[in-house]
């Protein structure tokens, strides 16, 4: 967590020069800290877990108990490119509702709920089509962060 509110210690650097001869420059750099207090307060809110990430097109194979691919089990209509649905094994994070973000994935926002026999730590991530799914494949060992 250190490692990480360091990086996000900005710096916004003006650069101004000031001509004192032909020959030389005297540069002069002013430091303003970036106001950051919310950054932190969300990155402290933040919750990370080591999970797979796998994807699903819901006309396809039906995502609910009942097969309806127009409603997660949460009865939310999936948006592709935006919805995503964790297994049980995730519920107790409290990441229903949270949005996600991994590097190269992108941020996403957990509207429903895996089957039973779905076990770990997956995330299922809607896709426009099939083949769009099936190019994603399989993901193991992504660090996924949640935030509000």
């Amino acid at each position: 967590m250190l490692a990480l509110l360091i990086l996000l210690t900005v710096f916004i650097a003006k650069i101004e020069k000031h001509s004192l001869s032909s020959s030389k420059a005297l540069i002069t750099i002013h430091t303003d800290l970036v106001d950051i207090g919310a950054i932190i307060k969300e990155i402290q809110g933040a919750k990370v877990q080591l999970v797979t990430i796998t994807a699903y097109h819901p006309p396809s194979r039906g995502i609910n108990s009942d097969s309806d691919p127009n409603r997660t089990a949460l009865m939310v209509k999936p948006k592709p490119g935006w919805t995503a649905v964790i297994s049980r094994n995730m519920i107790k994070y409290g990441w229903i509702g949270k949005k996600i973000y991994a590097p190269n994935i992108g941020v996403w926002k957990i509207e429903g709920v895996m089957g039973k026999e779905v076990i770990g730590n997956q995330i299922d991530l809607c896709f426009p089509s099939h083949k769009k799914a099936m190019a994603f494949g399989v993901k193991r060992n992504i660090m996924m962060t949640a935030f509000d």
